[in-house]
This record gives structure tokens, C-alpha cells and sequence, in this order.
């Protein structure tokens, strides 16, 4: 079927229901383990199963999804057969969403966040500032403020780097949220039982690549596309059972051009759960979309008209 601007695919804990955002119709898509559209949510506008934007999305318990709309800043909860079940409005003055990725916890809901007072587009320059702001927040089903984690990844070279997004991973069974600054090869993470954070794995993938140029928030679209040509970054983390899944994209000349994901070289990461890496694959013509148990999820036709995806299972890795 016809799906554009996605943004990966959010599984149930049973993997039986997927999740996918059409964020090009504002739309999301619930479907069976093999593809069958079972109901479509959405479509722009301000009314009460419209979006303007679709921020991020996810299972809130295996019955109901939530979706963030960060231009209204309001989040909807949805039984699966596309019925309102509740919603909130919200106030972040005082932080920026900085990741797609929102992550369900114990009733809670985690995403990745940069407080306002250390923007860097507005300290002059001043990026080292960054690593001082909190890098998560926990929000309960009614939107409340629960508490800011954590901190930015200090190794990384804010004043030569304007990018602060974030990528958040958890596997739907474990207590562990994961988090990655798209520029940096280090992994960090926040126990959502414990309530500790610390660095998961400071290993360098042999394929990642940074250029020795800087990038400013202050350059052109068209010039910030061309530094980042031959650059890494972090675009996934997905937890399975026995691994950890990173996928890391090195931008092309050709994607500087057609914008099309799959132009990118992506490369697969893995890591077991001691923060080690196992294994490193470039993957040809696919990126890697999401996973459950034991199945890799992998796009490999990115065409709205065929949006195509693989299902590999890793038994090599498997140990």
C-alpha cells in the first residue's frame, strides 16, 4: 500500500499488532503481523481524530496507542479499533522533543528531550552548554511532569556540532531504555526500575565517520546537506531478547541529491548486553525498521506505491 514519511514500526508485546506513522497524510496505520491494514487513524486537521503533525507514536499497553502532536501539542491515546480512549494537552516550555521515538514504561511514557535554557541556537554559539541539559523525561498518561534524566553525551563535540537529536530504543519485556546522539558513537541508558543512568557501551564502530569540518546551525540547509555527506549517524536502536540492534546511516552524494533513505549506506551494529560489539554488517539496499524476538524488521522498497519490508531472522548472532 501507498505510505510516505514513515518512521519505522513499533511492535506489541505479543508481536501481533504493528504500528506504522504515515506522517505524509498524518495518518497511522494498525496492522496484523503480515501487513493486513486492520484500521487507519487520522488525517490533518484540528479535529479530534486529526493531526497536524505526528511526532511519535507507540503501544501504551497492548489495547491502546498513543500519538504525539507537537504542533498542537496535544497526545491522544486510541483503543486499537481506532476509538478515542482519552487525550492530554501540553505545556514544554521549558524543554524541547528532541527524538520520534516515545517509549511506554510502567504506566509512563519516556522520550528524549534538550531544556530550552540550553538550546544552542540561542547562547551564541555556545554548544559546549548542551551536555548540561537533561537528556530524558518521563511524562504519566495525564501529561504530567514526572522528572528530567540524565545527561547529554559529554564525549561529543557540541561546539563543533549543532545536531542534539536523540534515538530511543527498549525491548516491551525489559526495564531498560536506551539512548544515542546521532552524531556519537556512545550508547547510554536509563533503568526505568532502578532509576539509574550511565554509558552502555563506549565502543567505536569500525564504520563510523565524522567530518573533520564543522557543522553550524547557522549554515544553509544546502550547506549543512553537503558536510554531512560521508558522515554517520545513529537512525535506530532496536533491543532484542539476546542483542542489542543499532543502525547507523553514512550519507551519500546520491541521497544529497534524491533524498531517498535507501540511497543512504546503511550499516548494522551489534552489540550483546555488556555494551561489546558482535558483529558489524553494511547492508545493501535496506535499512533496518524495527524487530521482535528473535525477527529483524528491514525496509527494502521505500516506493509509496510498494513500501516493502523484510522479515530475517538472526541466528548467527543468536547465542
Amino acid at each position: 500500500g501507498r505510505i510516505h514519511d514513515h518512521h519505522g514500526i513499533k511492535v506489541d508485546s505479543n508481536g501481533e499488532i504493528f504500528l506504522f506513522a504515515d506522517r505524509g497524510k498524518n495518518q497511522v496505520l494498525i496492522t496484523d503481523n503480515k501487513g493486513n491494514v486492520q484500521s487507519v487513524i487520522g488525517q490533518k486537521g484540528r479535529g479530534p481524530k486529526e493531526f497536524l503533525s505526528i511526532d511519535g507514536i507507540n503501544f501504551f499497553t497492548d489495547s491502546t496507542i498513543f500519538v504525539f502532536d507537537d504542533d498542537q501539542k496535544i497526545a491522544t491515546f486510541f483503543n486499537i479499533n481506532g476509538s478515542i480512549a482519552h487525550s492530554f494537552k501540553y505545556k514544554n516550555d521549558d524543554y524541547f522533543f528532541t527524538s520520534p521515538d516515545y517509549i511506554s514504561k510502567n504506566s509512563n511514557i519516556y522520550t528524549s528531550i534538550l531544556e530550552s535554557e540550553y538550546v544552542p541556537f540561542t547562547r551564541k554559539n555556545e554548544f559546549e552548554k548542551v551536555v548540561e541539559s537533561k537528556i530524558l523525561i518521563a511524562l504519566d498518561k495525564e501529561g504530567r511532569d514526572l522528572g528530567k534524566i540524565g545527561r547529554y553525551d559529554s564525549l561529543t563535540p557540541f561546539k563543533n556540532d549543532y545536531f542534539v537529536a536523540q534515538i530511543v530504543g527498549s525491548n516491551p519485556e525489559s526495564d531498560i531504555i536506551f539512548i544515542n546522539q546521532l552524531t556519537s558513537p556512545i550508547i547510554q541508558y536509563f533503568n526505568t526500575k532502578t532509576n539509574t543512568f550511565r554509558v552502555f557501551s563506549e565502543q567505536v564502530p569500525r564504520n563510523y565517520f565524522q567530518s573533520a569540518e564543522a557543522i553550524s546551525s547557522l549554515s544553509s540547509r544546502k550547506k549543512i546537506n553537503e558536510l554531512s555527506i560521508n558522515r554517520t549517524f545513529a537512525e535506530r536502536l532496536v533491543p532484542l531478547d539476546k542483542h542489542l540492534f543499532k543502525s547507523m546511516d553514512k550519507l551519500t552524494k546520491e541521497w544529497n541529491v534524491t533524498q531517498d533513505h535507501l540511497t543512504k549506506k546503511s550499516i548494522l551494529v551489534v552489540y550483546d548486553y555488556d555494551g561489546n560489539i558482535v558483529a558489524e554488517k553494511v547492508l545493501d539496499g535496506k535499512r533496518l525498521f524495527g524487530g521482535y524476538g528473535n525477527s529483524l524488521f528491514f525496509l527494502t522498497d521505500n516506493n509509496p506505491d510498494n513500501f516493502t519490508i523484510e522479515v530475517a531472522t538472526y541466528r548467527l548472532m543468536n547465542k
